[in-house]
C-alpha cells in the first residue's frame, strides 16, 4: 500500500499554482505572459479578501421569517383566509 500525502490546498491555491507554472514557461513580455500575470493578480486578490460570515442575528432573523412563512402557509392550507396582518408579518428583503 502506497503512502500518499493528501493535498490540503484549496481550489484557489491550486489555481494560483497552475498560473505560476504557466508564467514560468512563458516568455516575459508575451501576450500569454501578461494574461497570466493579470490572472495571478486577480487570484491573489481573491485569496487576500476574507469572506464575510453572516452574523447570528441575521441567521435568527431568517429562521424567524421562514417559520412565519410556514405558519401562514399552514394556516392557508387549513382553508382559512390569510389576513393582511399575516402578510405584513413576513419580512421584505432590501432592494
Amino acid at each position: 500500500m502506497k503512502n500518499t500525502k493528501r493535498d490540503k490546498r484549496t481550489e484557489l491555491e491550486k489555481e494560483i499554482d497552475d498560473v505560476i507554472r504557466i508564467i514560468r514557461h512563458e516568455v516575459p513580455g508575451s501576450d500569454q505572459y501578461r494574461e497570466a500575470v493579470e490572472m495571478l493578480e486577480r487570484l491573489t486578490d481573491l485569496k487576500e479578501k476574507p469572506r464575510e460570515k453572516a452574523s447570528w442575528n441575521t441567521i435568527w432573523t431568517v429562521c424567524g421569517s421562514l417559520a412565519g412563512i410556514a405558519l401562514v402557509i399552514g394556516h392557508e392550507q387549513l382553508g382559512n383566509v390569510i389576513s393582511t396582518k399575516a402578510i405584513g408579518f413576513v419580512l421584505r428583503g432590501r432592494v
